[in-house]
């Protein structure tokens, strides 16, 4: 595949440990050294869900949860990309709120989503298993175990749509996950092992932050 036609999407998880400065900054020293093209993502709006399904109002979700740390994660990548003095061409930080929750495409994505989940039982399983597995890690007392998993299933969805949906809005052949672990729901939708569909225009690949 063309390396033009490609990018490369460097997910950050809100409220991971993993995500301090110097992972950070070795995730993308590698990633600039690796690929010609990376845009950073930082999954902030979808988390919100995720907050909620725990038991928090939605206004402090929002603002003492995913925003405090979104901004903080969101400083500290600026500040790296400045060391680093970087091309934006070649790299940069995408805003969710202005560039995809915005975006009338994305939400149709989102939508696609949603009824490819309803329509592909072990799709909508693995995602429902793998949300409800970060709940419990959670140590929280969470009265409705079923209820609170359905509202945080909107994060992963979110995250699968966002891949489908940068096809189209970036005019590319080709979207790729960096992340610092394996991610074996994405994998597998990838793989069409969850729907029966091979994406040969999505792909993953384990970034070292060594």
């Amino acid at each position: 595949m063309n390396e033009r036609n490609t990018i490369h999407f460097l997910g950050i998880s809100v409220g991971n440990s993993f995500f301090s400065y110097t992972n950070l900054y070795n995730s993308i020293k590698t990633a600039i050294a690796h690929f010609s093209r990376v845009i950073i993502v930082i999954f902030d709006l979808p988390a919100i869900s995720t907050y909620v399904a725990l038991g928090y109002p939605v206004n402090i979700a929002r603002k003492d949860k995913v925003f405090q740390k979104s901004n903080s994660l969101r400083n500290k990548i600026i500040k790296i990309l400045n060391e680093f003095n970087c091309d934006p061409l070649k790299i940069r930080l995408l805003s969710w709120k202005d560039e995809v929750d915005s975006n009338e495409l994305y939400h149709n994505y989102y939508q696609m989503m949603v009824k490819k989940t309803q329509k592909h039982k072990l799709l909508f399983q693995n995602i429902y298993e793998t949300t409800q597995s970060v709940l419990i890690s959670s140590k929280k007392t969470i009265q409705n175990l079923d209820k609170a998993t359905h509202i945080a299933m909107h994060y992963l969805i979110s995250e699968l749509a966002f891949f489908e949906f940068t096809i189209e809005y970036f005019h590319i052949k080709k979207s790729v996950c960096l992340y610092h672990r394996p991610w074996p729901i994405f994998q597998n939708y990838v793989a069409g092992i969850l729907d029966g569909e091979f994406k040969d225009h999505l792909g993953f690949y384990l970034i070292s932050s060594d």
